[in-house]
């Protein structure tokens, strides 16, 4: 078992043949063009209320009062951007999953994807359990790190999962107290 919270060296791990599986999404499938692999949704357990949840982060645009006429130029290509047949292209030429519902269902666009990426289709698939995205707060990467760290402390051994949760509460509570530390 490779266990690296920071994700530094997994792809070269992975692609060496020296692991077998990784818990990922869609953004990897491009490293691995030598790997034979499959795509499998996360399962979740009977009697656990949290159901279950995709990794689909929101996609964010930002517009800058820079006068009214840059901001009707930024609007404009904002509605080009996110325009179905540029998120199709876009998709389709970059692996990320599309930002629109009607493109992923679109006759054919799950297959052509998954086409270039195999088990894409997959993760688009699954975009119907997201429930709830991540959060958009700068804390964000400090607070995924206490996650990974969680987990990890539990995979080997070291911590029981309770006690794990409890300490990766406490930790996630004091960053978002302090979110300028």
């Amino acid at each position: 078992m490779y266990l690296d919270p920071s994700d530094q060296a997994y792809s070269n791990v992975f692609n060496s043949g020296k692991i077998g599986m990784l818990v990922t999404g869609p953004w990897d499938l491009s490293v691995f063009p030598n790997v034979h692999y499959g795509v499998q949704v996360m399962p979740s357990f009977p009697g656990t209320t949290g159901g279950h949840q995709t990794i689909s982060g929101p996609d964010n645009w930002v517009i800058f009062n820079n006068g009214s006429d840059r901001v009707k130029a930024a609007e404009k290509f904002l509605l080009w951007l996110t325009a179905p047949a540029q998120v199709k292209y876009f998709s389709l030429h970059t692996g990320d999953l599309p930002t629109r519902t009607s493109v992923a269902n679109a006759s054919g666009f799950q297959a052509s994807m998954d086409q270039a990426l195999p088990g894409v289709d997959t993760f688009i698939k699954n975009l119907g359990n997201v429930e709830q995205a991540r959060p958009q707060i700068p804390t964000y990467p400090k607070i995924s790190q206490v996650l990974g760290n969680m987990v990890v402390s539990v995979l080997l051994g070291k911590s029981q999962p309770a006690a794990a949760l409890h300490n990766a509460a406490q930790q996630v509570n004091q960053i978002l107290a302090n979110p300028n530390q």
